[in-house]
Formats: structure tokens, C-alpha cells, sequence
């Protein structure tokens, strides 16, 4: 094979890539837009309504993303219930049988917990023959916190409903801002701010330690904007022959805006955008903290990531 048909095979792999994105984007928002229409008031059970949220959907992952956007937009989180008794049983199973029966009593006041979320979401999986299951552990504040695995084409996958639903204030108020970044994420993200119990829904080649989980940065907002891979934040940033410092992050389409700051003050750089991942190229004081930003605008940005950066 010559040079040129390598390159030509290379182009046409690149592009490929770029297109198939694009289309699971655009199926997402067919998708989203198939869950908005359902009333969780025209069915009594979570189940049922699955069934038929699901019936002319076509793939398991289709399935899961439907699942997924409902219960995000539909349900409300309810801080007042985080501190809710624990269920007493004579075994395991009829704890579990009372667990998912408070779950389905949220679905029908429509605001629980993340568990709900959680067991909700397993429920309605099951009855559409999605595999799945839940996940508990901690979360970035420390607190207990359940999320979920799912198998899709032969590989698990993990997501957070109750993130991507919305988020409570400093007060403790709940705002719904559906969060699409939350479904599917990079492992290696979601292990920025959920660490497992069970070390095998870290879906690490290498799992993480609890004190290393305890050393990372946490409060990145991956999710929010959408990120599906970044460069690692807990390795410092080296300069290269130009006295340049590089980060990248991934997303589906193009960011609207980005921005890098250091000691609170915007950094110049240069931005190589290509085949959805933006590269960042910029000059910066060595042996100090840089942080990412992307967003909608100048107002509307959020924090994806901070480095550190050393000499050679």
C-alpha cells in the first residue's frame, strides 16, 4: 500500500468518526425529544410506562437514553429526604422489595432521592431488557450516593440520573438543568466525583485507591458541558521546545466558548479544534494552578479542568 493510499485510508477513517458522532448526537436529540412527550400520569407504574416509551425505539442503547432523559426531566431531587430512615426486613429480599416499592412511591409524587433515581431507573430498564444495574458509593461531597451501570453492545457503560436532572444551590433548592453529559460518561471522569464501593464499576484497567479518590480534584463540571475525554488532571503540565503548555478536551460539537485563566486572570492561547477534540496551546507562569473553562458565552461557562504546571 502506498503513502497516498495510507493517507487517504487514514482521511477516511477520521471522517467516519466525525460523522458517526454526529449521528449518535442527532439521535440523542430525536430520542430527548420522543421522552419529553410521555406524562409519568398516564401510567401508574414505572414499568409500564417504560414498555411504552421504549416500543418503537429500535436499539437497547436508544432504550437506556429514553429511560435516561425521562426520569432526568421528570423527576425532582428532594433534599429534605437524604437523611430518610433505614428499611427493616428479616432478609435481603424483602428489603429490597420495600426499597424499590419507596422508589416507585416517588415516581408517583415525582421527586425522590438518588436512590430512586437509581432503582427507578433499573426497573425501567428491566422491563425493556436492558441490562443493568445499580451502583452505590460516594460522591464528591462524601455522602452516600447510587448511580447506575449499563451493557450496551457487549460493553458497560455507567451514568448518573440524578446529575443529570439538576442541581441544588447553596441553600439546598433544587433546579432542574438537564445535564445529557451524565449519560455514558468517560469512566475516567465520573471517578473524579463517584467512587464505587465495588471497585469493578470504576471500569479502570486500574482501579483507584479511596485515598487517591480523596486526593483528586473534584469540582469540574464534565457533565454539564459535555465532555467525553480531557487531559489528565493529576499529572502537571509540562512546557514544551516553545515554552508552550497543551490540554485538551473532547466534546461532540464545536465549543462556543473557552477560556483559561491563571491567578483569575484570562490566558491567550490558541485553539486547534479537529475531529471534536479542541486543543489548547498557551504561554503560562510555571509551578502554578491554570484552569479550563467552556460554555455558552462570557456569561455562561463553567470549570472543566485544573492543571498544574512545571519547567522541564
Amino acid at each position: 500500500m502506498t503513502t497516498k493510499h495510507i493517507s487517504l485510508l487514514f482521511i477516511t477513517m477520521l471522517f467516519s468518526i466525525t460523522i458517526q458522532a454526529q449521528s449518535i448526537e442527532q439521535n440523542y436529540a430525536r430520542i430527548d425529544s420522543i421522552a419529553q412527550w410521555y406524562k409519568k400520569s398516564d401510567y401508574k407504574e414505572p414499568e409500564a410506562l417504560a414498555v411504552a416509551l421504549c416500543k418503537n425505539l429500535n436499539s437497547t442503547r436508544e432504550k437506556a437514553r429514553a429511560i435516561f432523559t425521562f426520569l432526568a426531566i421528570n423527576i425532582k431531587y428532594n433534599p429534605n429526604d437524604m437523611d430518610r430512615d433505614p428499611i427493616r426486613a428479616k432478609n435481603k429480599e424483602e428489603i429490597e422489595e420495600k426499597k424499590n416499592n419507596v422508589s416507585k412511591h416517588c415516581y408517583k409524587k415525582g421527586k425522590g432521592i438518588c436512590e430512586d433515581y437509581s432503582r427507578l431507573y433499573k426497573m425501567m430498564c428491566d422491563a425493556v431488557d436492558v441490562e443493568c444495574t445499580m451502583v452505590t458509593g460516594i460522591a464528591a461531597n462524601g455522602r452516600p450516593h447510587a448511580w447506575n451501570a449499563i451493557k450496551l453492545d457487549n460493553k458497560w457503560e455507567l451514568l448518573d440520573v440524578t446529575w443529570g436532572s439538576g442541581y441544588l444551590d447553596d441553600n439546598e433548592k433544587f433546579h432542574f438543568r438537564f445535564s445529557s453529559g451524565y449519560f455514558c460518561v468517560n469512566p475516567k471522569l465520573l471517578l473524579l466525583d463517584h467512587f464505587p464501593k465495588d471497585p469493578q464499576w470504576q471500569l479502570m484497567e486500574k482501579p483507584i485507591s479511596r485515598m487517591e479518590y480523596g486526593q483528586q480534584m473534584k469540582k469540574v463540571y464534565y457533565g454539564v458541558c459535555d465532555i467525553k475525554d480531557c487531559t489528565p488532571m493529576n499529572k502537571p503540565l509540562v512546557v514544551n521546545d516553545l515554552q508552550e503548555y497543551e490540554v485538551f478536551f473532547s466534546t461532540n460539537k464545536k465549543p462556543e466558548y473557552i477560556a483559561i485563566k491563571q491567578y483569575g486572570k484570562y490566558i491567550v492561547f490558541n485553539n486547534e479544534y479537529k475531529e471534536g477534540k479542541s486543543i489548547l496551546r498557551f504561554k503560562a507562569a510555571s509551578n502554578q494552578k491554570v484552569e479550563v473553562f467552556t460554555g455558552t458565552s462570557i456569561e455562561d461557562y463553567h470549570l472543566i479542568g485544573v492543571y498544574k504546571t512545571i519547567e522541564k
